[in-house]
């Protein structure tokens, strides 16, 4: 973006302006919601389900802090 790119415009919108700015804001977050929720499931359906990892016996046991002499 260049300085010519910007126009700064002093004042305070007029109800169409303003509208417009809404719904152009408005169509950019339902597009990135609808996009992130769509990477969300991809993601989540590509790495399957889950598989339980084997525990030897007494392995969700707390652990006791040891003392150190």
């Amino acid at each position: 973006m260049t300085p010519a790119d910007v126009v700064v415009v002093k004042g305070r919108p007029d109800d169409e302006e303003l509208a417009a700015l809404i719904a152009v804001l408005t169509a950019i977050k339902a597009k990135a919601a609808q996009q992130s929720a769509e990477a969300d499931r991809e993601s989540l359906w590509a790495t399957g389900p889950g598989r339980p990892t084997y525990r030897p016996p007494g392995a969700w046991t707390p652990l006791r802090a040891r003392r150190v002499a």
